[in-house]
């Protein structure tokens, strides 16, 4: 999965990458929102209100779950396996949601911070 990640974030070139590009584009819209969720041919892309963009997927089978999550623009994202059911009571695409909105929270302070190192 991490290999996948790496590859869906352009961080390493394959045969698939034009395909994995492709992939990412929305096609039909899931839910209206707020927030907007669309579908992709591989990923449900959310488009959250303060203008930022997460790309995931997740699955379960036999109280197994998986879910990957990135955001293209911090070139970010988050792989998590689970051997349970659901984590803390939610299921694991919203941990997975969560990380990388802290991690855009703190990208977003550091940018802040190097801004006004400048001034």
């Amino acid at each position: 999965m991490a290999v996948f990640l790496a590859a869906s974030l352009c961080f390493i070139n394959t045969s698939l990458s034009d395909a994995s590009v492709m992939t990412q584009k929305p096609y039909a819209i899931i839910t209206e929102g707020p927030p907007l969720m669309k579908q992709g041919l591989f990923w449900d892309i959310l488009y959250n209100r303060d203008g930022t963009i997460i790309l995931s997927k997740s699955g379960e089978t036999n109280a197994h779950q998986a879910a990957i999550a990135l955001n293209s623009d911090l070139q970010s994202g988050v792989v998590i396996l689970t051997d349970t059911t659901t984590i803390t009571g939610d299921h694991v695409i919203n941990n997975a949601h969560a990380l990388l909105e802290r991690m855009q929270v703190k990208h977003k302070k550091s940018r802040l911070s190097d801004q006004s190192d400048t001034i």
